[in-house]
């Protein structure tokens, strides 16, 4: 009898493993694959360990990741390397661009496992404006290229990421293949989480009564995750729509220059209908509190955060970015019917606050529109981000590469 297939999951933050990719580890370990994840411990490592998963350690941060300091890459190069030599995978399958090339940089060249790279979004280190973000995106674009040889799949979540690497040659002969993010769990997501006393005690606890309505988001609190727009339209809804509350659930990042700071939170606090929540673990009940979700990001991969409200059932409005239009893409039955927008979403451009202002006014004055919004918001979740499915597609390209080999 052959031995099951082993895999290698590497990221540098352990929650990108624990929160995105539990579906794909668990119905891995259900196929009889043997999984490791190769990322530095931290707070959800035990997440990872209970699942039956394998974790080990390698000298990576976020912090280094926010550096960019080259000593510390090397260490975290140095580290894969001497974790590849001493165990054998058959494919090793990393997320986001400093694993990505610190993979390609660290597999041995001699029976070296089949690696695929995940682009889960473009990110800051390609879209930095001005002369150090044009001489960091050539040196991403050289990084890539000169290593495609060393990878033999790249996953995308949009099609906008897609031509944007194949159009440069960042990706040789490898693979390529979109898988529209990383999905929801579809049961643990839903519709009607909480009784209708739950709701209306968590959200009385928030400072929310049955007569407002509420809307939630949940992002990292930087620039281009649209979060200054945000605060502006809020600040223009105080007084025109004095029934809107906006819960604000993630963290500044004081390492980031485009991130909020404290003082601007607590001068956006003032205003009164906006609430900031910080980090929140359990997001699939925060959901649950949301009238209608907003993300008026800059760009993203697909947006875990606006796949979990859909989920739930609860409208969304996002910008006509890359990423941000998958969310907002009509379902089949819509497309047959000459939608261009999917009934649950309402899309607004990007860096311009009295669009999203308008938009937020809508749905927050109209419970009619809330209502047809929600029912859709399900049905586009259940046919677009089903976890399982997705990984099931994921799973399938390392079939598919596993025969490759074999032939």
């Amino acid at each position: 009898m052959s031995e099951s297939p082993s895999i290698a999951l590497v990221s540098h933050v352990d929650l990108n493993l624990a929160r995105f990719r539990r579906t794909l580890m668990q119905m891995l370990l259900e196929d009889g694959w043997r999984v490791s994840a190769v990322v530095p411990r931290g707070r959800h490592a035990r997440e990872i360990e209970e699942l039956g998963v394998d974790l080990l350690e390698y000298p990576a941060s976020r912090e280094a990741l926010a550096a960019r300091g080259l000593g510390r890459h090397l260490q975290a190069r140095a580290g894969l390397a001497r974790l590849f030599a001493g165990r054998r995978f058959d494919v090793v399958h990393s997320f986001t661009h400093l694993p990505n090339l610190l993979c390609r940089a660290a597999l041995p060249w001699r029976r070296r496992p089949l690696l695929v790279n995940a682009v889960t979004g473009l990110g800051s280190g390609f879209l930095r404006p001005g002369l150090r973000g044009m001489a960091l995106r050539m040196a991403l674009h050289q990084c890539y290229a000169r290593s495609a040889a060393r990878c033999d799949a790249v996953l995308f979540q949009n099609e906008d990421d897609h031509t944007y690497f194949t159009w440069r040659g960042l990706t040789g002969r490898a693979l390529t293949q979109v898988v529209p993010g990383s999905g929801v769990d579809l049961t643990r997501f839903r519709p009607n989480l909480l009784s209708v006393e739950e709701r209306r005690r968590r959200r009385a606890a928030l400072g929310c009564t049955d007569r407002q309505v509420v809307a939630v988001m949940a992002a990292r609190l930087l620039f281009d995750k649209g979060i200054r727009e945000t605060m502006l339209a809020a600040q223009a809804l105080a007084t025109a729509t004095p029934s809107l509350r906006l819960l604000v659930a993630g963290a500044p990042d004081p390492g980031n220059p485009c991130s909020l700071t404290e003082a601007d939170m607590q001068t956006f606090a003032g205003l009164g209908n906006v609430r900031f929540l910080g980090w929140q673990e359990e997001m699939a009940q925060l959901w649950s509190l949301a009238d209608f979700a907003i993300l008026p990001s800059y760009r993203e991969g697909v947006p875990v955060s606006m796949q979990e409200a859909l989920a739930c059932g609860v409208p969304v409005i996002v910008t006509d970015v890359p990423g941000c239009r998958e969310i907002a893409a009509p379902r089949a039955e819509e497309v047959r019917a000459g939608r261009t927008l999917g009934e649950h979403a309402l899309c607004v451009p990007a860096g311009q606050w009295p669009p999203l202002a308008e938009a937020m006014r809508r749905v927050a004055e109209t419970p009619a529109l809330r209502t047809s919004m929600a029912a859709a918001a399900r049905r586009k979740a259940e046919e677009a981000f089903d976890a399982r499915a997705l990984a099931r597609r994921t799973m399938d390209v390392y079939a598919a590469l596993l025969e490759g080999r074999r032939q």
